[in-house]
């Protein structure tokens, strides 16, 4: 009985646990980051370091969302549907091939997302791309990947990346993916950790 098979394999995957990839519009990701800490929902938003003008004050830095829009949660589809009909504003990212939208919910593995955490909340210069899933698997346009590394922070902890290099630049940078993003920083930027091949 195909037709129960998929009914029942769909009703599985909506109960179970990942983190999603997802858009919070009108730049709110905040505030339905507020939401669903007020829910017990685990999410996580990417922030950066922004210099900002404030009249009176002078230069003052932020912390602001590294991408806008963009909100990882981490539950099941079912509890995710019940949250969206008080948040309109949050949205599934949807993945995309050669630009097309295609109708798949972009999700992260437990493991990658938190090796991406651990990356993106390192107080340097960094920035976060979505890349677009092609039928070979994930790729990044632009980039050629290489060696893989583990970046050692002072307190120990490891965190899984590569280098790679922009093509037709000579300095390389390190990234950390999860699923169809990544942080990448570059080399100058991580000079008081240890970085070291991961072999």
């Amino acid at each position: 009985m195909p037709q129960l098979e998929s009914f029942l394999r769909v009703k599985k995957e909506n109960r179970t646990v990942r983190w999603y990839a997802m858009s919070a519009v009108y730049r709110s990701e905040l505030k339905i980051k507020a939401y669903l800490l007020d829910h017990k929902v685990e999410c996580y938003v990417p922030l950066t370091e922004k210099e900002v003008m404030r009249k009176g004050v002078g230069k003052e830095v932020r912390r602001v969302p590294a991408v806008s829009n963009l909100i990882f949660v981490h539950s099941s589809v079912d509890i995710i549907q019940e949250l969206k009909q008080s948040q309109p504003y949050l949205q599934y990212k949807i993945s995309r091939k050669h630009g097309e939208f295609y109708g798949k919910k972009i999700w992260v593995k437990d493991d990658e997302m938190l090796n991406f955490k651990a990356f993106c909340d390192l107080p340097v210069k960094k920035r976060i791309e979505e890349i677009e899933e092609e039928e070979s698997g994930i790729q990044l346009p632009l980039l050629k990947t290489g060696q893989k590394v583990h970046l050692i922070k002072k307190d120990g902890q490891v965190i899984e990346g590569e280098l790679i290099r922009l093509r037709g630049k000579r300095h390389k940078e390190f990234c950390v993916q999860a699923g169809q993003y990544k942080a990448i920083a570059k080399l100058s930027e991580l000079s008081e950790f240890t970085i070291v091949d991961s072999q």
